[in-house]
C-alpha cells in the first residue's frame, strides 16, 4: 500500500541545470547554427530555476506563495532586517513581527495546505536556492526570459545571466549567480565559463569581462 503523501511532499523547486547543456549550447552558437530546440530547453529551465529563488526571496520576507492552489498569504518571519541588492545599491529592509519558531505552523487560508515553517525551510537550505546577493541579475533575466524574444535576444538573455555575480553590500562581486543555476560545484563552474565556446557569430563574449570580475573579487580564497 503506498504511503500517504504530507503537504510538505507539495513543496517543489526546479533544478539546476545540466553544465552539458550549456556546453552544448554555448559550441552550436559557435558554429553559427544556435540549435533553437535546445536554446528554448535551456532558456526555460534557468527560468523556472529562477522563478524558484524569487519564490524562496519572498518567502523569507514573510510572503507565502502556497505550492498547491498557487495562493499567497503572509506569516510572521523572524525580526531584524534582511538586505535588498536594488539597482541603486543595497536597501536594508526591516522584518517585523515576532519570530517564527521551526515548529510553528504556516496554512494556507485558501486551501488549508500547511506545513510548519521548519519543514518549509528545510524544502531550500543546501540547495543553491538562496538568491542573496544575485536578486539583480536574477529579476532581470525572469523580465526578460518572460517577454516574447528573438532567438539572439534568449541567447544573450542567458550570456547575461551566466556571467552574472553575487555581490556583497559594496556591490563587488562574491561569486558566481551560475552555481545556483547550473548543476555544478564552484571549481566546476568556475572551469565551465572560462571554456564556453565563441565563434564570429556567436553571442559577444563576457568571457574576459566575468575573469576581471572573479579573479579581483574581495577576499579570495583560491
Amino acid at each position: 500500500m503506498a504511503e500517504k503523501s504530507s503537504d510538505i511532499d507539495e513543496v517543489r523547486w526546479a533544478p539546476r541545470v545540466s553544465p552539458e547543456k550549456i556546453r552544448r549550447l554555448y559550441a552550436s552558437d559557435a558554429r553559427g547554427i544556435l540549435d533553437e530546440d535546445l536554446l528554448d530547453d535551456v532558456l526555460i529551465s534557468l527560468l523556472v530555476r529562477c522563478e524558484s529563488m524569487q519564490t524562496i526571496a519572498q518567502a523569507i520576507q514573510g510572503h507565502i506563495t502556497c505550492p498547491r492552489c498557487g495562493g499567497q498569504f503572509e506569516v510572521n518571519v523572524r525580526g531584524g532586517h534582511l538586505i535588498l541588492f536594488e539597482e541603486s545599491g543595497p536597501k536594508r529592509l526591516e522584518v517585523k513581527g515576532e519570530q517564527l519558531q521551526k515548529k510553528d505552523t504556516i496554512r494556507c487560508p485558501d486551501c488549508a495546505w500547511s506545513v510548519t515553517w521548519g519543514e518549509y525551510r528545510a524544502t531550500w537550505n543546501r540547495k543553491k536556492l538562496n538568491m542573496g546577493g544575485a536578486g539583480l541579475a536574477v529579476e532581470e533575466f525572469v523580465g526578460k526570459a518572460n517577454r516574447p524574444l528573438s532567438p539572439r535576444a534568449k541567447m544573450q538573455a542567458i550570456d547575461d545571466l551566466i556571467h552574472s555575480f553575487h555581490v556583497d553590500l559594496e556591490m563587488k562581486p562574491v561569486r558566481p549567480t551560475a552555481c545556483n543555476v547550473i548543476d555544478a560545484n564552484l571549481e566546476q563552474t568556475v572551469a565551465l565559463i572560462e571554456t564556453l565556446a565563441y565563434g564570429d557569430a556567436s553571442c559577444s563574449s563576457q568571457t574576459r569581462k566575468w575573469q576581471k570580475g572573479w579573479w579581483s573579487r574581495p577576499n579570495r580564497k583560491d
